[in-house]
């Protein structure tokens, strides 16, 4: 094989992992030109383990005081943490373990940490549906940061949708959009919206006290979310050339938005009325 194709990659790459064997063969497959691949697990009972240790991978426990009562992940900042701890180089990427790099991907992050184009970068994602790619979606064009120099950022934040917290005089970038990261979808529609209510439920978990002038903010914005995104799926449906998202994987996003905004509002209510009961208690 020529030297520069088998050339190792001197990245750190951390995966969480559950029960995902899966999934996880075709992501660690994608990643093995990386020479450091950490796979934090949280107590798989399948062949997830074992899946990453024949890719050379090293395995971390997930940290209890992230987890719920059922291991299940609570904190998701604070678990991608201590991949970033762990991490043997000081270029880091991260993906989940039901994705995986296209190969114009990892010849983007070769060039990048050959260079030492030190910074954070955003990393374009694309749809796979069947083993099709997906052309047109009303979140195109969707990318994360997801691959950075460790001098350029500080650590994940937001116990839920984490991220990376970029430093102020941190030089941010694109990597290119023809090197995308491909997101398989794999559950059914159901299956998905089965998943975002253990999201809302984290979500609100997180509210102490609500507003209804926070309430309205926040159903206001996620209003002009969806009204933008559901022009988009529109246009796609009609004038996209490749192929488009199915229409019930495109809804998802916005049941997401309409079922949040709407267990909010019960939570505000709920506050309403303890509120009241208590004033009411208090001038008696």
């Amino acid at each position: 094989m020529d030297q520069l194709v088998s050339k190792r990659i001197g990245c750190s790459v951390g995966i969480l992992a559950r029960n995902s064997a899966a999934t996880l063969e075709q992501a660690l497959e994608s990643l093995s030109r990386f020479d450091d691949i950490i796979v934090c697990d949280g107590g798989s009972t399948d062949s997830t383990r074992r899946i990453a240790r024949q890719h050379h991978a090293r395995i971390l426990e997930q940290d209890p005081a992230y987890l719920d009562s059922s291991g299940r992940i609570i904190d998701y900042a604070g678990v991608r943490n201590q991949t970033l701890d762990a991490a043997a180089h000081p270029w880091f990427l991260f993906i989940d373990s039901d994705e995986y790099l296209s190969e114009e991907l990892v010849s983007a992050i070769d060039e990048a940490v050959a260079a030492d184009a030190r910074g954070a970068y955003f990393v374009y994602r694309e749809y796979e549906l069947d083993g099709e790619r997906i052309t047109c979606a009303s979140t195109y064009p969707t990318k994360n940061m997801r691959f950075f120099h460790m001098d350029s950022v500080s650590r994940f934040i937001k116990p839920i949708h984490e991220r990376i917290d970029v430093r102020e005089d941190a030089s941010v970038r694109d990597l290119p959009r023809t090197a995308p990261l491909i997101v398989p979808i794999r559950d059914t529609p159901a299956e998905s919206r089965q998943k975002n209510r253990r999201y809302i439920e984290l979500e609100l978990g997180r509210i102490e006290l609500l507003s209804a002038r926070e309430w309205a903010r926040r159903a206001f914005r996620r209003f002009l979310i969806s009204g933008k995104l559901l022009l988009k799926m529109l246009k796609g449906l009609f004038f996209c050339k490749g192929t488009p998202l199915p229409v019930s994987h495109e809804m998802n996003r916005h049941w997401y938005h309409l079922a949040l905004t709407y267990r909010e509002f019960l939570l505000l209510f709920r506050h309403s009325t303890q509120e009241r009961k208590g004033s009411n208690a208090r001038n008696r």
